[in-house]
């Protein structure tokens, strides 16, 4: 079975099953035989949603981060404000996809932010915000390899 480039929908358009069998179903079985959990392939990973409560200038490690590629989603619930931040993997990058709050850092020891940066080995996760936050973060992404 072969990836099949998925459709443009038209409103008003009747969807039939075959349609979705096409561009839904087969789509994901290609995707699904293509993630192998072995030493060779990255594994597609979406981590359930962890809370963490971080104390002001208090930082934490986001997983066994050195091998994170992909997605950080993050809110501060004191702040009602969140953020989408990258994860380059071994490449230790961190890009600030979406921050409309611009509460948020990708450097370390950013004043009145919270900061998710490389720190040189891992991934981080630092409070700068004055008071303790109560932080909810998921990860979309591979892991491994």
């Amino acid at each position: 079975m072969a990836w099949t480039t998925p459709r443009t929908w038209v409103s008003g358009e009747l969807v039939s099953a075959s349609i979705m069998n096409t561009h839904i179903r087969d789509n994901l079985n290609v995707i699904r035989a293509n993630l192998a959990d072995d030493s060779t392939t990255q594994v597609l990973k979406v981590l359930t949603q962890v809370s963490l409560s971080l104390a002001n200038n208090a930082t934490a490690t986001i997983g066994n981060s050195s091998d994170l590629d992909g997605f950080l989603f993050i809110t501060a619930d004191e702040d009602n404000a969140s953020a989408v931040i990258e994860m380059r993997g071994n490449a230790g990058v961190t890009v600030e996809a979406l921050d409309p709050s611009a509460l948020f850092s990708i450097t370390a020891a950013t004043g009145s932010s919270t900061n998710i940066y490389w720190s040189g080995t891992q991934y981080t996760v630092e409070n700068k915000r004055g008071a303790t936050r109560t932080y909810r973060m998921t990860f979309i992404g591979s892991v491994g390899g």
